[in-house]
């Protein structure tokens, strides 16, 4: 019965997302666009909505093609992309 014993000193925290790397944080500004973006995203995971993925793929297009324009930088894009993994 050993096995069964909890060990109450260890705390896990709850994560907050399903799919989200809630520990990549964005502390640089971007666009309104990618804020509405990204909060699409979080609410799809907060509700494990599949659609998640089928909207990081739109961000993970349109943010290539301000990269390509010079609006972000490839750094930028990257750290972004790391936040909403797919």
């Amino acid at each position: 019965m050993a096995e069964n014993v909890v060990d109450k000193n260890k705390t896990t925290a709850k994560k907050k997302f399903h799919w989200v790397d809630d520990s990549v944080v964005i502390d640089f500004p971007v666009a309104k666009w990618i804020e509405d973006a990204m909060k699409e995203i979080e609410d799809c995971d907060l509700r494990e909505d599949y659609m998640y993925f089928t909207l990081i793929d739109a961000l993970w297009v349109d943010l290539k093609n301000w990269m390509a324009k010079g609006k972000i930088s490839e750094a930028q894009w990257d750290h972004i992309m790391s936040r909403y993994p797919g």
